[in-house]
């Protein structure tokens, strides 16, 4: 692997305030689920200037980070003992063909730990928050006829028919809501752009619809509200 554009960013960086009934944060709650990896675990990204045309790939233990085709990843086969997808699944081009070369690069028994937004639950501050922000994501028809702005809602919806597809086992399938306080989002603008980044919003957002989750993200916020953020985290076995 080279090292293009130094250390990767961390794709969750702005969620660094957001924290679950436990107090953990979402790369805490990430850490405690991860299995252990008796050797190079790789994290996959998506790197928000590229975002679905290639992905990002880091190793854990030195830094390390090359960008990578999705259906040609830059590693050899059986070179992995865990791979890291945080929070880029549901945007990335090609997803079946990232998998496939996701088991290639893996290690016989290796896991695949993915990171995605969840579908918002039918609570009452839940669709408060979401309910207007969906209906901005909308406005675009995604990919497959998808309105939620995603490529692949699927990978968000339905990760686990997509990993057992993929021939993955799946191990662990848990979700998460985690709470941005308002006090984290006094530069509405900033973190609007923060939460596409992280890809708990979808990416490829005009400016009209930036505005407009603006404007809905300022609303909640000026009342006092926690912006709520419901993840779901997978474990898949090769």
């Amino acid at each position: 692997m080279t090292d293009p554009a130094g250390p990767a960013a961390n794709t969750v960086e702005v969620l660094a305030d957001a924290r679950n009934r436990s107090g953990r944060s979402p790369l805490e709650w990430l850490a405690e689920l991860l299995p252990a990896s008796p050797g190079p675990v790789i994290e996959v990204s998506a790197p928000p200037a590229e975002v679905g045309a290639r992905v990002r790939l880091r190793l854990l233990d030195t830094g390390e980070t090359a960008l990578g085709e999705p259906d040609a990843l830059p590693l050899p086969e059986n070179s992995a003992a865990g791979v890291r997808a945080v929070m880029c699944l549901p945007s990335v081009e090609r997803l079946d063909e990232l998998f496939a070369e996701l088991r290639r690069v893996l290690r016989p028994a290796g896991t695949l730990v993915a990171l995605v937004p969840s579908r918002p639950a039918l609570s009452v501050a839940q669709l408060r928050a979401w309910w207007p922000l969906e209906r901005v994501f909308a406005q675009r028809p995604g990919r497959n006829g998808c309105r939620n702005g995603f490529r692949n809602a699927s990978a968000r919806d339905h990760l686990g028919w997509y990993l057992a597809a993929a021939d993955f086992a799946v191990m662990m399938d848990r979700r998460q809501v985690f709470q941005l306080p308002a006090s984290a989002a006094r530069d509405t603008r900033a973190l609007v752009s923060g939460l596409v980044k992280a890809g708990v919003w979808p990416p490829g957002l005009t400016a009209a619809q930036l505005d407009a989750a603006h404007s809905v993200l300022s609303r909640h916020i000026a009342c006092g509200r926690q912006l709520p953020i419901p993840l779901r985290l997978l474990v898949g076995r090769r």
